[in-house]
């Protein structure tokens, strides 16, 4: 390995190890004893990519084993928000504050004060919605890294169209690859090739998208019981809105002011 490769590697790791997203650590209180939890860590889906190895497990082979072979289903990098959370809470509640603007004063509420400046990180939904952040492309990019350093003889050194890596056409999902091939290889010419799937309905089962070929698959399925947790949990939807947001914003800006405005039990009833 060239030293110029060697020092690309070593200022990528560290430049990564550097938290992008700031930590946001609460205690329920009584409700859990002593547990506490990062809010950026219970956020579902919209949680911000992170590694979790509880149990402190090593990824190295076992001892007199080599690994000769490798394959890993990862997913996309994060979007600036996913289309349906958008069009169905976010959309809806960034049009309640603008509607507002006039009328409400929110410098007299002493946690929602800081909506009297705040704006929203879309600022064009044609262009961002389910798209691939610059953080989200980082999270690819760096995957690619800790891969090839991680199995650094199953890499290819000369032309060879069978190391593949696989996408699906989703928009959040078509950069994704690239970037993993871009960390891969150390922002080098790629040895490979990138293989865009299409997520139509006529590949069956050879697709990376099962829920646009499975007839039996139901996007409404659990609605029911979520709309039920709902009208338990919370009133009105705009409530639900702000707590996702909370994830998406700090994908995009790396903080969120919206982290700070609801309790520790809320927090998990929104994961629930």
């Amino acid at each position: 390995m060239s030293s110029v490769l060697l020092l690309l590697i070593a200022f990528i790791s560290k430049v990564y190890t550097i938290p992008i997203y700031n930590s946001w650590t609460i205690s329920p209180g009584s409700t859990y004893d002593s547990y506490k939890f990062n809010v950026l860590h219970h956020l579902t889906a919209i949680s911000p990519y992170f590694q979790y190895n509880s149990e402190e497990l090593s990824p190295d082979s076992s001892e007199g084993c080599r690994v000769d072979k490798t394959v890993y289903q990862i997913c996309h990098g994060s979007v600036y928000v996913n289309d349906n959370d958008y069009e169905l809470t976010i959309e809806p509640f960034l049009q309640l504050l603008k509607n507002a603007a006039d009328s409400v004063d929110f410098s007299n509420a002493e946690d929602l004060a800081f909506l009297t400046h705040w704006t929203s990180h879309i600022t064009n939904s044609e262009q961002q919605v389910a798209k691939l952040s610059k953080f989200g492309y980082l999270e690819a990019f760096s995957a690619g890294i800790r891969l090839s350093c991680r199995y650094p003889d199953l890499m290819p050194v000369t032309k060879n169209e069978s190391f593949k890596v696989w996408g699906s056409d989703a928009s959040g999902t078509r950069r994704s690859p690239d970037a993993i091939f871009a960390g891969l290889f150390s922002g080098h010419e790629t040895i490979g090739k990138v293989v865009i799937i299409s997520e139509d309905r006529d590949p069956g089962a050879n697709t990376l998208t099962p829920t646009k070929t499975c007839s039996n698959f139901r996007t409404s399925s659990g609605a029911k019981q979520m709309e039920t947790w709902l009208k338990h949990y919370i009133s009105p939807i705009h409530v639900l809105a702000m707590q996702a947001l909370c994830g998406y914003e700090t994908i995009i800006r790396s903080s969120s002011r919206f982290h700070g405005i609801f309790t520790p039990e809320e927090w998990l009833s929104f994961e629930y």
